[in-house]
């Protein structure tokens, strides 16, 4: 009945009130509702591209747009994975160059483990923090 819609829509309002006054308690800014399009400006020709692509493919112009997206995004995902590796290598290899220099061997404290090569410290850190394939 239309009572049971005003009342709804009433509760619904209350309800978005009482979240906006929340976030300014909090200090939190609201999240952002996003609808899933937005307006992109890039270079004809690039445009131009991009179409070609889209009909080589036998697929809309978003859908290729959004392909995209998702693979520059994984591309950015791959790449904090690579840089860790590469913390991680890099922090192996010094302290590996410090433990040679040495002649002091680090140990696995939780095996009966010791080292026989100067890489078997880094493949033993490299596999500590999860990094293999």
């Amino acid at each position: 009945s239309c009572k049971d819609i005003t009342a709804i829509e009433k509760e619904f309002h209350a309800a978005v009130d009482d979240y906006l006054e929340f976030c300014t308690e909090v200090g939190k800014e609201p999240d952002k509702e996003y609808k899933g399009t937005f307006n992109v400006r890039i270079e004809p020709e690039l445009h131009k591209k991009l179409a070609t692509k889209a009909f080589q493919e036998n697929e809309s112009l978003n859908t290729t747009v959004e392909k995209a997206i998702r693979a520059y995004l994984s591309e950015n995902s791959q790449s904090s994975i690579q840089e860790e590796t590469i913390l991680i290598l890099s922090t192996a290899l010094a302290s590996q160059r410090i433990n040679t220099q040495q002649n002091n061997w680090i140990f696995d404290k939780e095996s009966t483990y010791a080292p026989t090569s100067p890489y078997d410290n880094l493949i033993m850190l490299y596999n500590e923090k999860g990094m293999t394939n």
